[in-house]
């Protein structure tokens, strides 16, 4: 008995702890995912790192961006970003004002499982600096499961330029293996064809909102949450306990009743 017990209490423990921990996980714009293989997919014409024609010249601690100029005659642009998990964060690189007088203007929509979530719009300002790590698009509280995140720019009269960075996802569950096929066979649809919902333009931000830590270790628990797990083992271990005493006592009871008395 006491041996089942002792099982019981540590399963509890070993499960408690699988609930309890969170991973970010970092899809990089032209590596992706270490690990999994899994990498955005484009549609429209873009241009990289590679690029040596290209007027705006990122130059990111990561060394790597992908970027796109949007005109309606050349047709849309998109970008398709599968995951598991349960939030996901998207960075881009801003432009402002260039000598050249390129298109420097951010927008593109944000659609999530088909359905058009927001849209982020950075005007450029009179500076000529780049703008980095900027946080345009934040999901949270999904289900831990599949996921597509699409961005795209489809205007019929406004021209754009996009520069993707990376997105980082949390998960509350391993990766999907090497090789899987992450959520929904959404290419046969074109990204911009799938919103069916929208919601008010999200101008940037005056301040860039802190991101998530891209690191494949265990997040941090918050004081309250330490207190709240540790409060619910203690209640948990001192009712165990209880129960264990208290069969412990009856057992013994009936077993002195069941001695036979002396003459």
């Amino acid at each position: 008995m006491r041996l089942y017990w002792h099982a019981y209490l540590f399963s509890w423990f070993s499960n408690l702890g699988a609930a309890t921990a969170q991973v970010n996980r970092t899809i990089d714009d032209t590596l992706g995912e270490p690990g999994t293989g899994i990498k955005p997919k484009y549609f429209g014409i873009w241009e990289d790192a590679s690029c040596n024609i290209c007027w705006i010249q990122p130059d990111p601690i990561r060394g790597t961006w992908t970027s796109a100029t949007y005109h309606p005659e050349k047709g849309p642009v998109a970008i398709q970003l599968p995951f598991k998990g349960t939030a996901i964060y998207v960075y881009f690189i801003l432009a402002n004002t260039v000598e050249s007088g390129a298109t420097t203007l951010t927008q593109c929509d944000f659609i999530l499982d088909g359905q058009k979530v927001s849209t982020y719009r950075h005007d450029p300002t009179s500076s000529m600096d780049l703008e980095y790590n900027q946080l345009v698009f934040t999901a949270n509280g999904l289900s831990d499961d599949f996921h597509n995140l699409n961005i795209s720019a489809s205007w019929p009269d406004l021209d754009v330029f996009l520069i993707f960075d990376y997105a980082l996802y949390t998960s509350e569950s391993d990766p999907p293996a090497s090789g899987t096929t992450v959520g929904s066979d959404s290419t046969l649809t074109p990204p911009w064809i799938m919103a069916s919902s929208s919601t008010a333009v999200i101008s940037s931000p005056t301040t860039s909102p802190s991101p998530p830590s891209p690191t494949s270790s265990p997040s941090k628990l918050s004081p309250s949450d330490v207190i709240a797990i540790s409060v619910g083992i203690l209640s948990f271990i001192v009712a165990i306990s209880s129960v264990y005493l208290a069969y412990l006592y009856h057992r013994k009871k009936n077993t002195n009743r069941q001695q036979p008395s002396s003459e």
